[in-house]
């Protein structure tokens, strides 16, 4: 059995989470609540988050691909501060590397 002390804050996460279509933001597929323990199954990613990439590659990024993978997180988080939604936990390791887009996950 899970801990349900946070319990109502990660099913607020779950529907916030269901609502949102983002290209860059992984797509939420169902979530299954078994004895206070939340699972969520989200669409499969193939890639390594920033934090591998960085660390395991033999070069440093170009600088157009250090603007395309900033564009495509901020475009993320502007959509949702304009949904009214705070990621609360972007980090590198929740940046994930797909076809050479970023997509925040988590």
């Amino acid at each position: 059995p899970g801990d349900a002390s946070n319990l109502p804050e990660r099913l607020q996460e779950v529907a916030i989470h269901r609502q949102l279509r983002h290209s860059c933001i992984v797509g939420f597929r169902e979530a299954y609540l078994i004895e206070n323990t939340i699972f969520i199954i989200t669409e499969m990613l193939t890639g390594s988050d920033l934090l591998d990439t960085m660390l395991n590659r033999d070069s440093s990024f170009s600088e157009i691909e250090l603007r395309e993978v900033a564009f495509q997180m901020l475009n993320a988080v502007a959509y949702l501060a304009d949904a009214g939604v705070a990621h609360r936990d972007l980090k590198l390791e929740n940046v994930v590397l797909v076809s050479e887009a970023a997509e925040a996950g988590d």
